[in-house]
């Protein structure tokens, strides 16, 4: 979902999928209580013994994340992830490709246009350097000009080169639905009174949408506590709105981990990229 709503495989996407890994079952994340003033909360990830029918960039990721472990920390993962972090994002465009939401892979769409918006851009300042300026007729220099002003435009709309399928546009057209249903929680305290455990399920595309706060405080109005998930051990008592608030803050860490980079002096470096969390279940929707 992710993906369909943006056109970008995104850091975010992928720290998504690891919540919505562990929702599923198949893995436990674990926070640690940060030491001293100036210390920094950490979380651990614990492999489960649980075994479920998963996408290939779902297999790819649990197998980088943990490689042959039990347990690994967060912090392990810093400057060392960001490698696997790119082979995950491409299986990833592969699965919606594969899916037929997208016609081509969009990264590599707009790839394409900006490299040819490029080359249409200097191709003819290289020219007018090549003829020294003095054979160029008017009519020639208007020419040159509106090829270089192509190149330029192509460059500026290279981001929004990539085209959903119908399909797509389909799924795309009920994503946002999903999102005015999170949007609008208390009008369907029905639902979540019946299913214990559509909060949890729910919350991963609230945090896509950047309508956690307010779906949390919806749950709050309409006097639902869901129980603590066995999926997530945080360092304080249960309670919907601080587990909510717990889960952004996680998600943030994670996503700016993973994509951490080091430099080539040696010290550290790197960032994270936006997005919308993507992943699997969360209801028929």
């Amino acid at each position: 979902m992710g993906v369909l709503m943006d056109e970008r495989a995104d850091t975010l996407d992928i720290s998504a999928t690891i919540i919505d890994l562990a929702q599923k079952g198949l893995l436990v994340i674990e926070e640690v209580k940060k030491i001293g003033i100036f210390g920094k909360i950490d979380y651990i990830f614990k492999k489960t013994e649980n075994k479920k029918t998963l996408l290939a960039y779902e297999s790819l990721l649990l197998e980088k994340l943990f490689k042959n472990k039990s347990s690994v920390k967060l912090s392990e993962l810093k400057f060392s992830f960001y490698k696997d972090l790119s082979l995950v994002k491409t299986k990833l465009y592969e699965r919606i490709v594969e899916r037929k939401m997208f016609f081509d892979n969009p990264e590599v769409i707009r790839k394409k246009y900006l490299i040819t918006g490029i080359l249409l851009a200097c191709l003819p300042i290289f020219s007018l350097f090549v003829l020294g300026g003095f054979f160029v007729s008017p009519s020639m220099f208007a020419v040159i000009t509106g090829i270089a002003t192509c190149g330029i435009t192509l460059v500026g709309f290279s981001s929004r080169m990539p085209k959903r399928t119908a399909d797509g546009r389909e799924l795309y057209r009920r994503s946002l639905g999903y999102k005015m249903f999170i949007s609008g929680a208390e009008k369907y305290r029905q639902q979540f009174f019946e299913n214990n455990n559509l909060f949890t399920e729910t919350l991963p595309y609230a945090i896509i949408f950047g309508l956690s706060e307010k779906f949390a405080k919806a749950m709050k109005d309409i006097g639902i506590e869901p129980k603590e998930p066995k999926w997530y051990r945080g360092s304080s008592p249960f309670a919907v709105m601080s587990f909510t608030k717990s889960i952004d803050s996680f998600s943030n860490t994670l996503s700016s981990a993973i994509a951490a980079t080091p430099t080539k002096s040696g010290s550290s470096g790197g960032g994270s990229s936006g997005g919308g969390f993507g992943g699997g279940g969360g209801g028929s929707w």
